[in-house]
């Protein structure tokens, strides 16, 4: 679980970076954050639906770095089961 009480814009990068969550787990902790107190807080006047969309893409299109000790060459598939429409 992602505390977002103690959680910086540069302890979230670092997260990001080291695969500890994703951007579409990161999106989809404050949602469920904005929906718990926000007709308390009132601080949110409108949020946009196509977040999680968003974060979808941006974790399909982060770069992630080969292992140092991985073999040279590795086979297999990647199979994405969520959908962009």
């Amino acid at each position: 679980m992602i505390d977002l009480a103690t959680l910086t814009i540069v302890k979230a990068r670092k997260a990001l970076d080291a695969k500890e969550f994703s951007a579409v787990d990161l999106a989809q902790a404050y949602l469920a954050e904005i929906e718990k107190k926000n007709k308390e807080l009132n601080a949110y006047l409108e949020v946009f639906g196509d977040v999680l969309e968003q974060a979808k893409i941006a974790a399909m299109n982060t770069r992630w770095d080969a292992s140092s000790d991985a073999p040279e060459k590795q086979v297999g598939k990647i199979v994405y089961n969520f959908n962009l429409n």
